[in-house]
């Protein structure tokens, strides 16, 4: 059985050598690094306060600057008087009617020239 097929007889060609890959080279040093951190979050002030009114109204005007210091008794907004003088007129005494005619009598009968008779 010796039979032959043409063009295996040859040895296989050996492979082409592959170039050697390019590295990039780094020389370290120690040195020192910081080490930060951000993170996300909220800050809050130690001591807050809140200004709340004693007295209902519309307020005109704010007489005082936000995040400013105020002292004690310091008048911080100017509230509408309108509702408030209405109030007060309201439950003021008033004069009776037959007060207020006998008046207005008494000073137009003063006030009148004596007629002639």
């Amino acid at each position: 059985m010796g039979a032959s097929v043409p063009g295996c007889d040859r040895a296989p060609a050996a492979p082409a050598a592959a170039p050697p890959p390019e590295v990039g080279v780094v020389t370290v040093h120690p040195e020192p690094v910081q080490r930060t951190t951000q993170l996300p979050g909220r800050t809050t002030a130690v001591q807050t306060s809140e200004v709340r009114p004693q007295v209902t109204g519309v307020i005109l005007q704010r007489l005082f600057t936000e995040g400013s210091e105020v002292k004690e008794g310091q008048q911080l907004y100017e509230i509408d008087p309108r509702p408030y003088k209405a109030a007060l007129e309201k439950r003021l005494p008033v004069p009776a009617p037959s007060a207020i005619r006998g008046r207005c009598w008494s000073s137009s009968s003063r006030q009148r020239a004596p007629s002639p008779t």
